[in-house]
């Protein structure tokens, strides 16, 4: 589907020289005018309910180390204005947006990404808001944009970038990609366990290095590479002007934000994958009604009626559960055995590390109080406060409860106490569910 091009001819001045070598307007702004006037289109454009708007984000921020004097430096933004598929219209903001997305870019699953990644920053523009100084401009945003339930706004790692424009309580509709890559794709899928940013585009360049035979994106990787990430995180973004270097970091850093919200999303698109894109709509169903609106069906069980609804297939989940079973158990107790020998010898020679290993020791304080002494206590309190039993369950004590296993029991039991306390009282039932293979 098209897509609408917003600023076409912009009246912003673009900084010369930044990732010259990709088709990519960056505008640099810093006069509180230009600023007010990009948030208010938006804003404006957001008001229609035809269209759908993604803004990918990033902060870069001054004085990070310094407490009580860290502060925005620059909010990068990205953002996306997308034709919404009138078939396709649901009652929840992101949702609609991720499947604009979709349509947009991600229908056809043969598309290359990089390619795809190519059109987006063709046709639309990288704006960079230098807001040190300026307090309303960053206050304004806030209000317009981080506020404003009809624009999804994508981070990566947003509890971070959050904290500095609003905070989650006042923000709407915040998608995370960190979130996305490590609570709902499971780790058979995608083979990663470091989830910073630089890692995951990293990743997912070589993921997809077959789409990179016979075609020439070096420019482009050259941009999702960044070598100097570090040196560049712990630059002063307090000083004034902002190095070339800098700037070109912070595009870098959301041109990577969509390269890998791209990925997320077309690994949940695909047909094997329907179950895990299912659970995260549910989630973001939950997250913006508050568990209020959707609770229902987030709580709604899986029965054989609604299998095809949820995209599960009982048989083949049953046959696919069974072909892992055995492999699983034989790494499993492969795992826990070398796991423990390591884990021996290293303790043993007094070392801290293998060439692929970390052994991490970890201290857990715990309270162990004999049950007549907690007693003891409890009636010196009564007596103290002059009090009865009756009003002491009128306060918090009566919310600490003590689970009482089955060797409590025979103690108490040994001890006469059987006659004293109404188990059937306090008791409670738990179900626990487990498959078992069959003979």
């Amino acid at each position: 589907m098209p897509q609408v091009e917003l600023f076409k001819n912009s009246a912003y001045s673009e900084r010369k020289g930044l990732l010259s070598n990709v088709n990519v307007i960056v505008n640099y702004l810093e006069n509180e005018e230009d600023i007010f006037l990009f948030i208010d289109k938006w804003f404006t454009i957001s008001n229609n309910l035809n269209k759908n708007i993604i803004f990918y984000l990033d902060t870069e921020i001054a004085n990070y180390n310094i407490k009580h004097l860290e502060n925005i430096s620059i909010i990068q933004c990205l953002p996306i204005l997308l034709l919404e598929n009138e078939n396709n219209r649901n009652e929840c903001t992101i949702i609609d947006s991720l499947q604009s997305l979709e349509n947009n870019y991600l229908h056809n699953k043969e598309d290359n990404i990089f390619k795809t990644l190519e059109n987006i920053l063709f046709k639309n523009e990288i704006f960079i808001f230098d807001v040190l100084q300026n307090e309303n401009c960053k206050n304004y945003f806030i209000e317009k944009i981080m506020k404003n339930e009809n624009i999804v706004k994508v981070f990566h790692f947003a509890v971070f970038d959050i904290s500095y424009l609003g905070g989650f309580t006042n923000c709407k509709n915040i998608l995370c990609t960190y979130e996305i890559v490590k609570k709902f794709i499971p780790f058979h899928i995608l083979q990663i366990d470091c989830f910073k940013l630089n890692k995951l585009v990293e990743y997912f360049i070589s993921y997809n290095r077959h789409e990179l035979v016979n075609n020439n994106f070096d420019s482009l990787i050259d941009i999702l590479t960044c070598d100097n990430k570090l040196e560049m995180q712990q630059s002063d973004w307090a000083v004034r002007p902002l190095s070339l270097q800098q700037l070109e970091y912070s595009c870098k850093d959301v041109i990577g934000l969509i390269f890998l919200h791209l990925n997320e999303m077309k690994i949940l698109c695909d047909n094997q994958n329907i179950y895990y894109k299912n659970k995260y709509f549910t989630h973001l169903k939950t997250v913006q009604y508050n568990n209020l609106f959707y609770k229902d069906e987030v709580n709604q069980p899986t029965t054989v009626n609604n299998q095809k609804e949820n995209g599960e297939d009982i048989d083949q989940l049953d046959r696919e559960l069974k072909e892992i079973s055995n492999e699983f158990k034989i790494l499993e107790s492969k795992y826990n055995n070398l796991n423990e020998r390591l884990k021996k010898v290293m303790l043993t020679k007094e070392m801290k590390e293998t060439k692929h290993f970390k052994l991490i020791s970890s201290k857990r304080n715990f309270t162990s109080i004999p049950l007549l002494d907690l007693v003891e206590s409890v009636i010196e309190l009564q007596n103290n406060n002059n009090t009865s039993v009756d009003n002491l369950k009128k306060t918090n004590l009566n919310d600490i409860k003590i689970n009482v296993t089955k060797e409590m029991r025979k103690i108490f039991d040994e001890n006469g106490l059987n006659d004293v306390v109404n188990y059937e009282k306090y008791m409670h039932q738990s179900t626990l569910h487990y498959l078992q293979n069959k003979k």
